[in-house]
């Protein structure tokens, strides 16, 4: 049974939100955050399914820790994670992704991915992926990226007319677009385009 999907603003360091999936049952989670927190997915029946995608933007001159657990507890379970990060010069973001897949969760598939878009020589993100598979019949894949905005794209843009002010403003929107409309209240949309001053 597919629920609603939920939305989630977080501001509040050091917020842990806990979710527990049951058989059959799909949760669908989109995020957007300032600062650290934990994330704590259980798919505990078999059949249930997980799908979260988030945006992460700490504000400038911080030091952030997302941690995020996906964990299989039955068979047949399904989880997607894909975490994207836009890190302000002179910040850093640390981000723990953890699969576990239990000994009795076969037929398990997980997958995750952090991408990050550095916005200055002093922006640093730092990923580590973990995994914990207890059982040989499941698939499980990771990946991770990170890069400046490419000098090509802004040069391509300039030569178009644009500033590079707005050519930057429209590379940041294209990377994290995909994350923001699925917010459905427009007012969200604006704030989180407003926490990286793309408005």
């Amino acid at each position: 049974m597919e629920k609603k999907a939920k939305y989630l603003i977080i501001n509040t360091p050091g917020k842990k939100k806990t979710y527990v999936v049951s058989e059959k049952e799909t949760l669908r989670l989109v995020f957007f955050s300032t600062c650290s927190f934990d994330l704590d997915i259980t798919l505990t029946g078999r059949l249930s399914r997980a799908d979260v995608v988030g945006l992460v933007v700490p504000k400038p001159h911080t030091d952030i820790v997302v941690r995020t657990v996906q964990k299989h507890a039955d068979t047949n379970t399904t989880s997607t994670l894909l975490v994207k990060s836009v890190v302000p010069d002179g910040t850093r973001v640390t981000f723990e992704g953890t699969v576990r897949i239990e000994k009795q969760a076969s037929g398990s598939d997980a997958y995750q991915r952090n991408e990050t878009m550095l916005l200055g020589d002093t922006a640093h993100i730092r990923t580590t992926p973990i995994l914990e598979i207890l059982n040989n019949d499941v698939k499980c894949t990771h990946g991770a990226t990170a890069k400046p905005i490419p000098e090509n794209e802004l040069l391509y843009l300039e030569s178009r007319g644009i500033s590079r002010k707005q050519a930057h403003e429209m590379i940041v929107r294209g990377f994290i677009d995909n994350v923001v409309l699925q917010f459905p209240d427009l007012k969200m949309q604006k704030s989180m385009y407003n926490d990286i001053h793309l408005i």
